[in-house]
């Protein structure tokens, strides 16, 4: 009994170290044996060493085995940028159209003002007012404007802006990607190529509401944003004030609210715009039906402020 025992033993020694040898690496099959390694330094350094003895001490390879410099260290490898905190563990699979960045790398490496556009999402952009130059720098840095592009499964880019196209003051009007504001196409662009821009402040991806899917969110917000009522009594209002007074801050958290997304939510993205955001979170009546209501209450409350003058 006891031979047999230790005859299993034995045997299922064996048959450990062959698995081991075989199946722990993958690269054995190729004539690596030795020990795997892996790193985060976008390729400057080797995946795997051939040779486990061999350690780099300086400038130099020290064979710790024969104690002597089997070769030098390649300047560049020396001087390689090990970017270890923004790295990714796989490949960015929309990396083709982003050749001069590397495929592991996350919102280039700047995930404070970016976020990683797949195509597939809600993104709330903050920047500076805009300009009629997409790239000259707005004048007035402290205020902010906000608007929406929706990338759904057709990868289209749904823009929506609100503002007047007579300045501050004018009809509150509705902006789409086919007349969209010079500075906001220009911004969402860049930001869709991985290029920075020196009017966005931010770029925001909104999480879907909880039950509901990421194409149904999409939907959504493009059908809300679509059924603005673009009534010519409701005006412009650069701080966003009064029922029938709005600008893009109020516009762009109306369409968030109105497709699911929670106080709290709409509370967590504000405090993430940096700059002035006058009237963000000030929920305004929004469909045709809804403005022409508020306006008619607003014109009952002048009446009858005149008559209670007169």
């Amino acid at each position: 009994m006891k031979r047999t025992i230790l005859f299993l033993l034995a045997a299922t020694t064996v048959m450990s170290c062959l698995y081991a040898q075989t199946t722990k690496n993958p690269f054995s099959k190729m004539g690596y044996k030795k020990h795997i390694t892996y790193t985060s330094s976008k390729g400057e350094f080797e995946e795997f060493h051939k040779n486990a003895d061999v350690v780099e001490i300086g400038s130099v390879y020290f064979n710790t085995k024969t104690n002597k410099v089997v070769g030098f260290v390649n300047e560049e490898k020396e001087n390689a940028e090990v970017a270890t905190a923004t790295s990714a563990m796989s490949v960015d699979p929309l990396c083709e159209k982003y050749y001069w960045i590397t495929p592991y790398a996350y919102c280039m490496n700047n995930p404070v003002k970016f976020v990683d556009p797949d195509g597939k999402a809600v993104y709330l952009f903050a920047t500076r007012l805009p300009t009629t130059d997409g790239n000259e720098k707005s004048g007035v840095p402290f205020a902010t404007h906000t608007f929406i592009v929706v990338r759904g499964k057709d990868n289209v880019d749904h823009y929506y802006a609100y503002g007047s196209d007579q300045g501050m003051y004018g009809p509150l009007k509705m902006y789409t990607t086919k007349d969209a504001y010079t500075q906001d196409k220009q911004v969402f662009t860049d930001q869709k190529n991985g290029k920075e821009n020196i009017n966005q402040k931010a770029c925001i991806e909104m999480p879907i509401p909880e039950g509901m899917t990421s194409e149904q969110f999409d939907k959504k917000v493009i059908s809300t944003a679509e059924s603005f009522g673009n009534n010519p009594n409701v005006t412009y209002v650069l701080t966003g004030g009064g029922e029938t007074g709005g600008n893009c801050n109020t516009s762009t958290s109306t369409i968030l609210s109105k497709s699911g997304v929670d106080e709290k939510t709409l509370s967590d993205t504000k405090s993430k715009i940096p700059g002035l955001v006058w009237g963000f979170g000030n929920i305004k009546p929004w469909t045709a039906t809804e403005q022409k209501a508020a306006v008619q209450k607003e014109n009952k409350i002048l009446e009858e402020a005149n008559k209670s003058i007169k």
